[in-house]
């Protein structure tokens, strides 16, 4: 989906320039000459970013964003203020009124590139971004680790769910809706995470058969998010600085023990325990390159192959700081 930018300026010459910039990358951009005519067009359009010049006539940056601030639709729409004036007074007249950032004049756009990749929300189909983040504390970084895991893990759901119908295989297919559930509402894909949660009931309830419409339309959702997400993050310009930050990320203390526990069952080719543990796994959200691993660790033992998924069980471990475990787990 292309982004849409109202550009707030009264200076032709910087209306060219900004038109010039804004375009080229695919954005898709409405011009206002004055304050007015921005709050007159929020009134009307819906935008993802507003670019507001701060001295116009008519309505200025600061009154225009004020009133915009007063639409219940723009309450936390970004507005980036573009102002010449480099005093912290003024910057934090910006702020004041209600302002998200600023960018100084004459525009860099590197500069105008990282804040409009730092202010805009993602668009993903489906999920609901505000609450997938609030459930992360608002760390973006951290949801979008978020995101790649869930693609990763998730991304062959419907037909391992298709195969363990076919198989008989229930109770494993309702731990896998289970698991789906709980990562679809970490991440905030509200429609996924509902569907999940109703062919648990019924498949727990009616069987296999009376779940095969509600597998056939969980696939019709995931398949548009599986692509969103592999859209979104192969084309951020941050996402190789996050996979970088991600291998040093501090690994979760159940992750380690729960991997500690999955090393000694491998050893001990106990299939059944294996595929609970990495279940548990799979639930928690891990730095990329964890997750990564992960993902062929667990194609590797649902299809019974325990030596390579020993040796990227050590890979993980690894990761993790611990080479190897030669000792058993304490339970608790």
């Amino acid at each position: 989906m292309r982004i849409r930018v109202l550009l707030v300026e009264d200076n032709e010459t910087n209306q060219e320039i900004a038109l010039a910039l804004l375009t080229d990358v695919g954005c898709v951009v409405d011009l206002a000459a004055n304050g007015a005519l921005a709050v007159a067009k929020l009134e009307q359009t819906s935008y993802d970013i507003v670019l507001m010049d701060m001295q116009m006539p008519v309505m200025d940056g600061i009154t225009a964003t004020v009133a915009i601030r007063q639409l219940p639709q723009c309450v936390t729409l970004p507005i980036l203020a573009m102002t010449a004036n480099a005093m912290h007074a003024d910057r934090e007249r910006c702020l004041a009124a209600g302002m998200s950032d600023y960018i100084a004049k004459p525009i860099e756009p590197s500069d105008l590139w990282s804040k409009m990749v730092q202010w805009i929300p993602p668009k993903l189909p489906g999920v609901d971004l505000v609450a997938g983040l609030r459930h992360l504390a608002g760390n973006k970084k951290l949801y979008r680790q978020a995101l790649n895991s869930f693609l990763q893990n998730q991304s062959d759901i419907v037909l391992t769910l298709q195969r363990l119908f076919d198989q008989g295989e229930i109770t494993t297919a309702e731990r896998r809706i289970h698991t789906l559930k709980g990562l679809a509402g970490t991440i905030g894909a509200t429609d996924i995470e509902r569907l999940a949660r109703q062919l648990e009931t019924t498949l727990q309830q009616e069987g296999a058969k009376k779940s095969a419409a509600l597998l056939n339309e969980l696939d019709t959702y995931m398949t548009p998010l599986l692509l969103g997400i592999a859209g979104l993050l192969a084309s951020e310009k941050e996402t190789q600085q996050m996979v970088t930050s991600a291998t040093i990320m501090t690994v979760p203390p159940v992750a380690v023990d729960l991997l500690a526990k999955l090393e000694l069952a491998l050893q001990s080719r106990q299939a059944q325990q294996s595929r609970l543990l990495l279940e548990e796994l799979e639930q928690l959200v891990l730095p990329i390159a964890l997750a990564e691993i992960l993902s062929r660790l667990a194609a590797q033992i649902r299809r019974y192959r325990f030596k390579e998924a020993q040796q990227s069980l050590q890979e993980m471990l690894h990761q993790c700081g611990k080479p190897e475990i030669d000792q058993p787990v304490a339970q608790r």
